[in-house]
């Protein structure tokens, strides 16, 4: 659904030659202004409507990487790089709007399992890359429909960041995303590590 909905802004931005890079940069641009509009101005609904707009910004440019053929590794280091700035960017800027001591700590405890994940992940594709597909299980799980169904709530993808935007209109809300956040990242985190141990470590590059 975030493609289909981030399409016809790829389409558009390819059309007239805005590169991915520009698209990335508009979506933090645009985070960053949700932020201001509710630590500065006070004003839920534009922040959620902005960081809406910046997430699917965010699945735009990957689409007007791949449509244009410039998929590279640089960028993609550079999106992810841009995609924490733009959460850490949001997380603090709904804490700072509710302002309780309990909700910086809980913002506080996901961003940090949120890094935590990330760098994991990062250090398991890696392990990944440089281990031979011989030695890798390839045993598959079945295809069940309660798993299908499951699956988008364990996962941590773009589709998850559309919670920050009910965040910023109660605080009972913001402790709920922040803690799904906690609690999501803290058990990825705590797979990766799982898997990483079974895996040779990659050579330093």
């Amino acid at each position: 659904m975030m493609y289909r909905a981030a399409f016809p802004i790829a389409w558009f931005c390819l059309r007239l030659g805005i590169s991915a890079n520009v698209v990335s940069g508009g979506s933090l641009i645009t985070a960053a202004v949700a932020a201001i509009s509710l630590v500065g101005w006070r004003a839920p609904l534009i922040f959620a409507s902005l960081w809406a707009l910046s997430v699917i910004l965010d699945f735009a440019d990957g689409t007007v990487a791949r449509m244009s053929k410039q998929v590279n590794q640089t960028a993609f280091r550079l999106d992810h790089t841009l995609d924490l700035l733009k959460i850490s960017i949001s997380f603090v800027a709904i804490a700072s709007y509710w302002n309780a001591p309990q909700l910086w700590v809980t913002s506080t405890l996901s961003l940090s399992a949120l890094f935590i994940f990330t760098i994991l992940n990062h250090d398991l594709e890696r392990a990944i890359e440089s281990t031979p597909a011989s030695t890798l299980r390839t045993g598959s799980r079945r295809d069940s429909p309660f798993r299908r169904l499951m699956l988008p709530f364990v996962t941590l993808h773009g589709g998850s960041l559309l919670l920050l935007t009910v965040a910023a209109f109660s605080v009972r809300f913001a402790y709920f995303t922040f803690g799904y956040f906690l609690l999501l990242c803290a058990l990825l985190a705590l797979r990766n590590a799982r898997l990483l141990r079974k895996l040779p470590r990659p050579n330093k590059r």
